[in-house]
């Protein structure tokens, strides 16, 4: 019985171990295909053609994995993150897509196995100025032990020779009025007026006195990535104005690239007393007694009424002669 017991113990540690590996989560490791950049940025002259190779690369330990290679619109959202646009819907004036084209859009990566995704950009003639943008989406389909993903890589093309004039337009600027002792948050919304990506744009905020002086400022730059033309980004300034007196202020937002002001707007905005502060005495002057009927007579009262009997008197004489 002992005997029986053990032996049929034994027969379930496999089986026993498989279960305690499906709870960990332990799993075959699925397919990590690499790709060899993050973003392609590239110098292609007006009527010109360049190609670029990106490497994908698939590791001896990972599945085979097959891979669909598309060219798409982009998009940027409020906080700056690129985003692709299916062709159907790429209306950007700007786009690259539609001058973008991919030697090989299907790719299969065994074990260990490299490939080259070759792209091609060819501008025509009467292009334009500034940059041109777009996106590449590479689509890891599902397979065995492979989940279906997409790796974007933002393109950023500038056309060489073309007038890479920066400008800009603040659209927006505000700042709630707060409490003597509370930070201010500034917002400026800013716009990309020109042609070209920026990225070293800058947001300076300025907070002066009533008699002009500065007292706090505060700049903040893009979060990391670059603006594109025709998009917009809301700067957050938070200039720290917490020692300040109660009062009223004027905020100054300078928006500034390469050491250039591409624009400016101010407001007003008012720190209030704390709650429990003690309010400011009024000064008072004392105005002037104001003399009563009967002080404007310096002459005691008989004097008074000779001294009218007397003009009285003189009236008469006059008349008589």
């Amino acid at each position: 019985m002992a005997d029986r017991f053990t032996l049929s113990s034994w027969s379930m540690i496999p089986v026993a171990a498989l279960v305690i590996l499906v709870l960990a989560g332990l799993t075959v490791p699925a397919s990590a295909m690499n790709l060899s950049i993050s973003e392609y940025r590239g110098n292609v002259p007006a009527g010109g053609t360049i190609s670029y190779a990106i490497l994908a690369s698939n590791s001896w330990e990972d599945e085979p994995v097959d891979l669909l290679v598309d060219v798409d619109g982009i998009n940027q959202k409020p906080d700056l993150q690129y985003f692709f646009v299916e062709p159907i819907k790429d209306t950007y004036t700007y786009s690259a897509r539609k001058f973008t084209s991919v030697q090989e859009s299907a790719i299969h990566l065994d074990r260990g196995s490299k490939k080259q995704i070759i792209l091609t950009f060819r501008f025509p003639a009467d292009i334009g100025d500034g940059g041109r943008y777009a996106m590449v989406v590479v689509h890891t389909l599902a397979g065995k032990n492979v989940t279906a993903s997409d790796t974007a890589i933002p393109v950023f093309l500038t056309i060489l020779g073309s007038d890479p004039t920066v400008s800009g337009s603040i659209t927006r600027l505000a700042a709630e009025d707060v409490t003597a002792g509370h930070a201010v948050t500034v917002t400026t919304g800013y716009k990309n007026t020109g042609k070209s990506l920026q990225e070293k744009t800058v947001n300076t905020v300025t907070v002066s006195s009533e008699d002009g002086n500065v007292v706090a400022t505060n700049s903040t730059g893009l979060s990391g990535a670059g603006l594109l033309p025709d998009k917009s980004y809301e700067f957050t300034a938070r200039p720290d104005i917490r020692a300040l007196p109660a009062g009223t202020y004027t905020i100054l937002s300078r928006v500034v690239a390469d050491r250039e002001t591409l624009d400016r707007k101010s407001m007003t905005f008012t720190i209030s007393p704390a709650p429990g502060a003690p309010s400011p005495v009024p000064t008072t002057t004392s105005a002037p007694a104001i003399p009563t009927t009967a002080a404007k007579s310096s002459l005691p009262p008989v004097l008074g009424l000779v001294a009218l009997a007397g003009a009285i008197a003189m009236i008469s004489l006059r008349q008589r002669s």
